[in-house]
């Protein structure tokens, strides 16, 4: 597909997490954009910026009132990270502009990945275990809105025997 190509230099689609989740979109047929551009707005700008505060409050308690992150647990700043992180991402949906979006896109998804870090996650092993699963999906029937869903015998990706520590 044109705009979206993950391959060598032979013309080898090369596996990653960004072609796990094209072929994840392939084969549900999700919609797959040919051309960059900013989301549509699914709200006036004064509901968004409703979201958007109860959003920072939101935020401003979870930092504060945390149990599993206290301020001298030593993952904190990973978890203040991807707060604050999807907090610029969710405002950047709000300005049409294509080019932070897919910057606040992949800062979030960089501190997430920092976040399973930070707690000794390594994330190789759940990915491919997930990426399997969702694959399990196709053949599912569909809502009427288009999501897929699930066939009857799908199961979720089972991580219990999973060696999930960084090396």
């Amino acid at each position: 597909m044109a705009g979206i190509a993950y391959e060598n230099n032979n013309g080898v689609p090369e596996k990653s997490v960004f072609t796990d989740v094209l072929a994840f979109h392939r084969a549900m047929e999700i919609y797959i954009g040919s051309i960059p551009r900013a989301p549509d707005l699914l709200w006036e700008a004064s509901t968004g910026k409703i979201i958007r505060d109860r959003l920072a409050r939101w935020i401003k308690e979870s930092i504060e009132s945390s149990k599993l992150h206290p301020p001298s647990h030593p993952t904190r700043k990973s978890y203040v990270l991807v707060v604050e992180e999807f907090f610029e991402w969710i405002t950047s949906l709000h300005s049409a502009d294509t080019k932070l979006v897919a910057q606040e896109t992949v800062d979030l998804i960089y501190v997430l990945i920092g976040f399973a870090i930070s707690h000794g996650v390594d994330l190789k092993p759940v990915w491919d275990a997930i990426q399997e699963a969702n694959m399990r999906k196709q053949g599912g029937p569909k809502r009427a809105d288009g999501k897929q869903q699930k066939p009857p015998d799908w199961r979720p990706a089972d991580l219990n025997p999973l060696d999930l520590r960084l090396t």
